[in-house]
């Protein structure tokens, strides 16, 4: 059983890295549930976060180590990513990054039940020109904007300039 839910995992990452998303939730039972730093929850919402970071960030994991016991796998990954488009708010810098990344998975019936994520998110964005994560700074604005364009693209465009005013003015 081990070894085939190591295989189930190999399997997402090499969807996961192909950017393949429908291949990416065949993995996962259907009432799956998964977290990571960027949040968490049902596959469909996950989904939204893994399309942003393989459009934005072209993130891609390397399998370093992977362990299986029972229903349990986990993997430590080299990380590595570009910034290619703008990501939740912060505008796209061209840079790379390299991190190392864990996922924590529990299977059931041969497929992902639940998964978590962690990986330092400080030095991504270190490596990337992001400003920390949390801060108060004008891209958790610029995120609200670009947020705002999937929903109003009508209005998005005034809210961009509103945003782009403010760090102007230092607000």
């Amino acid at each position: 059983m081990s070894e085939q839910n190591k295989k189930t995992v190999l399997a997402y990452v090499d969807a996961f890295n192909r950017g393949d998303l429908e291949a990416v939730c065949r993995h996962f039972t259907p009432d799956a549930l998964a977290w990571g730093v960027l949040g968490g929850g049902e596959i469909e919402k996950v989904r939204e976060v893994w399309r942003d970071l393989i459009e934005s960030l072209e993130i891609r994991l390397q399998v370093e180590s992977i362990v299986a016991e029972g229903n349990v796998v986990a993997v430590r990954f080299t990380e590595r990513g570009r910034s290619v488009r703008d990501f939740r708010g912060m505008r796209a810098t061209g840079r790379s990054y390299e991190a190392i990344a864990m996922e924590w998975f529990e299977m059931q019936d041969g497929r992902i039940h639940r998964r978590w994520g962690a990986r330092d998110s400080g030095t991504i964005y270190g490596q990337l020109g992001f400003p920390p994560p949390g801060t108060d700074s004008p891209s958790g604005l610029e995120a609200l904007a670009v947020r705002f364009e999937v929903d109003h693209p009508d209005l998005a465009d005034a809210l961009r300039r509103f945003v782009d005013a403010l760090g102007k003015a230092g607000i």
